[in-house]
């Protein structure tokens, strides 16, 4: 009896504690209840249990091992409206789909606007938001090059197809004419340098706010007037861990060029023309010539392009592992990109790794931090962008079609006037590097009481370069180094390091429902530090490679001592502001910023500047009169005017007479380096600007106008001195710049199902520059530029061209008043020639899915500018027939009555407006197709794999007859061309 007793309650225990083990999925999908589309990134977490999971791409989701019970589950994600309800865990698998809605009130918490966040309903300034799924997985080095074509009035040239070399940005148009044009970068709240981007993983970007206007950019103050860029990484949500990888492989290639070069055939043909060089050796009208010999240099005919450009592979791997808790939430990210570049020897690797961290301490007190950390190593060929022999890229177009590679012996076929042998060498046996390490981190703890934070913020950015460059001493550049013919070893570190520190408090609240309020005050302090070291040794010993131990030590008689410098500058800008925004009835809002900057680069009574913003905006769609209107999903109409300041461009220490070191009779001494200015003070812009936001048909047609009128006084300008005084200029203030314009960005969904989406997107913007004053004087010559009043920046000054006289082959210009003449003169210079700076920028494209299946394309383009093709200049011109040619020289002049545009070489050729071309263009900047496999043909353990293959700069329609029409100032040289990069890859979501 009492075994089978104990065996009844052995077996009712383990029933029990089965029933009591007993749990289930809850699984389903979640979809936007007007389009039905399937809606990633959606949290659904259940309270008692403190657990939670996120919607993979195609909107599924799934908790495991439930216990059995009623659960309150939240399902929540930015822009639409939280959905709390009780769900019953009584099965193994519960299915349990959602649809929700669009927060029609104000996307509560969607736009990061600088140091707060606020409701786009509620936004009285202009700016553009750039989403992580628009950029993920491109594949170039620098996440600012991703951004072309996407926001209105941002123009952004590349310039280099150097692997990870960053762009140029021009937001709104140029504001400064000595001074910097750059915009203000700012990272998860921490200013960063604008030539950082190489060490830094796009894919842990969430999203980019780009901030135009005086309402958004105030807040940043004497920093804020070329516009600023807020990148705000990745975090953790309430949810399971997300494993994420994405693996991408691919190559890169050179474009066609849009010219002819000459063969071997045509260009002796051409040095025959003219009688220089070895087609007129060889050529059997030369009484002392040797055609017999001719032969030899047929037999050789290089494409020389072929030889320096190369196919570049390239490579991505990225990890990422985000989740958290109510306590704790977490993104923690690993990458590794390897691209080679197009041109032989350029290359770059870099690792990164980003740790993102938020804890909730108490339920009042929060701390966190978030680290990035990044290394890359680049190579580069010698002296990309100049016009030099020894540039692969000139030598590659300049080199005569029938030099040698190698000779006979297979040696390198180097000598005097070998242009294609003497920088072939100088790349596969010279080296040119440069290593970084890339630091951004930040400290955080904010403790909250009813309404109102407290926040203290301390950020760090810090980064080191290492340069090495080594001239071989067996190499024809190391043998022709001046200091001893024997190469050259050149080492060189220099270190950036900023300190931030904010100290705020945030108020916000909302009054008997009407009546909301949020004030933010602050105290910010930066510090920044630069220092530099670096030396030049002569005299290599080639046996002991590129180190410090080849150098041969120098003496007053060998001519081989090296060179040393180095240097250190600070500047420091400590703050106070304020931001106060107002909204009534969620109708009518208003927005006053007031900031007050004070900065270590001007002298005493102009260290500090007031600048300031007001801002208001009108949500007209929730007016009563318009509540019922089924065509107007919503309008918005917006009006700001403030003040901003810009300090960038000038010397940390401009204020200050300073001195340098020289030698006079042998012997060291010091004299006055600069002159120096106390009353230098900051330029100043005032904005103004008109928007409408607005959308259609519930949704389907979106978008938004923006009028503006920017003005900047107190420009940086080099005014001219008397050589009397022992120096050539002195930084002053003087004249102004305005900008205006007018820019719209729209968005159109075309088709939207539940199955299917296709929206097309184009953006275009229209800017009007104009120097309105110079001060003391109505213009001066700046390189090829001229600035003068009533002229844009960036304005060609250049004598015109007029063609060849069919008489004599003589070149034809035009004077000032326009006559013909075959008189060339400075005094002939003429502004009549456009602007290298567009007046039309934009980008269009579409995104299309079906099911599992999408494909997304995007254009850019530039309209209206004009640059000198400094590449037409050398490869059209007669006067240097010792180069290679294209093959448009063929139809040189050469007898009376001929009709051509080449003149004859018996007259110099001179730099004309013939050498200004059209920059206009139209890219096709970027086109993905991909297709997802659902995460129930792998059995739910894993959640989702995407497989993608996309294209970089695959198209491109200019007039431009260069390398490429996207340059980054006024003269096309040989600049490291744009490359076509070509990848495919995967993404799993684990």
């Amino acid at each position: 009896m009492f075994k089978k007793i104990t065996l009844f309650l052995v077996l009712s225990l383990m029933t029990t504690t089965v029933v009591f083990a007993q749990s289930g999925n809850l699984k389903g999908k979640v979809t936007d209840s007007q389009s039905g589309e399937s809606l990633p990134g959606v949290n659904i977490y259940i309270d008692q249990l403190e657990r939670g999971a996120a919607t993979d791409m195609d909107g599924n989701y799934e908790l495991s091992n439930i216990p059995y019970g009623t659960y309150f589950v939240r399902i929540s994600l930015i822009g639409y409206l939280t959905l709390e309800e009780f769900v019953t865990i009584d099965q193994s698998d519960v299915t349990y789909n959602i649809s929700i809605e669009v927060d029609v009130v104000g996307l509560e918490d969607v736009v990061v606007t600088g140091y707060t966040d606020i409701s786009r309903n509620r936004i009285t300034g202009s700016l553009t938001t750039v989403s992580n799924k628009d950029i993920e997985s491109i594949p170039v080095g620098s996440f600012d090059q991703m951004l072309q074509g996407r926001a209105p009035g941002v123009f952004i040239s590349t310039g280099s197809g150097q692997p990870g070399e960053s762009a140029t940005i021009r937001i709104r148009g140029s504001g400064s004419i000595t001074g910097s044009n750059t915009p203000l970068f700012v990272m998860d709240g921490i200013p960063i340098s604008s030539f950082d981007f190489a060490s830094i993983n796009p894919n842990d970007i969430e999203n980019i706010s780009i901030l135009r206007d005086a309402s958004a950019t105030a807040q940043y103050g004497s920093r804020g007037a070329n516009g600023v860029i807020i990148v705000t990484t990745k975090r953790g949500n309430v949810m399971d861990a997300q494993v994420r990888y994405t693996a991408q492989y691919g190559y890169s290639e050179a474009g066609d060029p849009p010219f002819d070069m000459m063969n071997t055939e045509e260009k002796l043909m051409f040095e025959e023309m003219i009688q220089i060089g070895p087609g007129w050796a060889t050529s059997e009208n030369n009484p002392n010539g040797d055609p017999a010999a001719r032969a030899e240099y047929l037999a050789v005919d290089n494409n020389w392009a072929d030889i320096f450009f190369r196919r570049g592979y390239t490579q991505t791997h990225d990890l990422s592992v985000a989740g958290g808790n109510k306590a704790v939430r977490y993104y923690v990210s690993g990458s590794a990109f390897q691209q080679d570049g197009i041109g032989l020897r350029s290359a770059l690797e870099r690792y990164s790794m980003r740790v993102n961290i938020d804890v909730n301490a108490r339920d009042n007190f929060d701390i966190g931090f978030r680290a990035q950390g990044g290394y890359s190593e680049s190579d580069f060929i010698e002296s990309e962008g100049g016009v030099y022999l020894y540039n692969s890229f000139a030598a590659a177009y300049l080199a005569n079609p029938y030099e040698r590679l190698y000779d006979d012996d297979g040696e390198l076929a180097v000598g005097p006037g070998l242009t294609g042998a003497n920088a072939y060498d100088a790349l596969v046996n010279d080296e040119f590097t440069r290593n970084e390490i890339k630091v951004v981190g930040q400290a955080y703890a904010r403790y909250r009481l009813n309404k109102f934070s407290f926040t203290q913020q301390v950020s760090l950015d810090f980064r080191e370069r290492y340069f090495s460059q080594w001239r071989n001493p067996l190499s024809t550049l190391g043998q022709g180094t001046p200091q001893g013919g024997s190469g050259s070893l050149t080492r060189s570190t220099n270190r950036l390091s900023g300190f931030t520190s904010n100290t705020n408090a945030r108020y916000a609240n909302e009054f008997a429902g009407k009546h909301q309020v949020d004030v933010f005050v602050a105290n910010e302090l930066i510090l920044n530090h630069f220092q530099s070291f670096g030396f030049t040794g002569y005299g290599l010993n080639p046996k002991l490679g590129p180190t410090p131990a080849s150098i041969t030590p120098g003496s007053p008689t060998n001519n081989l001592i090296p060179s040393v410098g180095g240097g250190f500058t600070a500047n420091n800008l400590w703050s106070v502001f304020g931001i106060f925004d107002y909204s009534f009835d969620r109708k009518y809002n208003a927005k006053v910023t007031i900031r007050r900057d004070g900065s270590s680069r001007f002298g005493p009574g102009n260290q500090y500047a007031l600048l300031w913003s007001m801002g208001t905006s009108w949500v007209a769609t929730n007016e009563e009169f318009l509540s019922d209107n089924d065509i107007l999903s919503n309008l918005i109409v917006r009006l700001s005017y403030g003040k901003t300041g810009n300090q960038f461009g000038i010397g940390d220490y401009q204020r200050l007479a300073t001195f340098a070191s020289t030698s006079f009779a042998g012997q060291t001494a010091i004299i006055p380096a600069t002159p120096g200015n106390n009353n230098l003070q900051w330029e100043t812009a005032y904005k103004l600007n008109l928007g409408f936001d607005f959308s259609f048909l519930s949704d389907r047609i979106s978008g938004t106008l923006d009028l503006y009128n920017d003005r900047t006084e107190d420009l940086f300008i080099n005014q001219q001195l008397s050589r009397t005084t022992g120096f050539s200029s002195l930084e002053v203030n003087a004249g102004s710049v305005r900008n205006r314009g007018i820019e719209i960005d729209l968005r159109f969904d075309v088709i939207r199902t539940q199955n299917s989406l296709l929206t097309f997107n184009g953006n275009y913007a229209y800017n009007d520059n104009e120097i309105m004053d110079l001060g003391q004087v109505d213009e001066f010559e700046l390189g090829t530029s001229i600035i003068r009043e009533g002229l844009p920046l960036g304005t060609h000054y250049v004598v015109g061209w007029a063609g060849v006289d069919p008489a004599s082959g003589a070149p034809l210009f035009l004077d000032q008043n326009g006559n013909v003449t075959r008189e060339f003169s400075d005094d002939f210079l003429v502004a009549k020639y456009g602007s290298w700076l567009p007046t039309v920028t934009g980008g269009f494209g579409l995104d299309y899915s079906y099911r599992n299946f999408s494909v997304r394309a995007q254009f850019n383009y530039s309209y209206g500018n004009n640059i000198f093709n400094n590449q037409l200049y050398f490869q059209e011109n007669p006067n240097f027939g010792q180069y290679n040619q294209r093959k448009v020289m063929l139809t040189m002049w050469q007898e009376p009555g001929d009709l051509t545009e080449i003149q004859s070489n018996a007259f110099p050729r001179q730099f004309t407006s013939k050498d200004i071309e059209d920059a206009s263009y139209l890219r096709l900047r970027n086109i993905l197709v991909s297709y997802t496999i659902p995460g129930n043909l792998f059995r739910n353990q894993i959640k989702g794999v995407r497989i993608f293959v996309q294209a970089q700069n695959l198209l491109t329609f200019t007039k431009f007859t260069g390398f490429d029409p996207e340059d980054y100032n006024n003269i096309a040289q040989y600049a490291y061309p744009l490359p076509r990069i070509f990848t495919s890859g995967v993404d799993i979501n684990f």
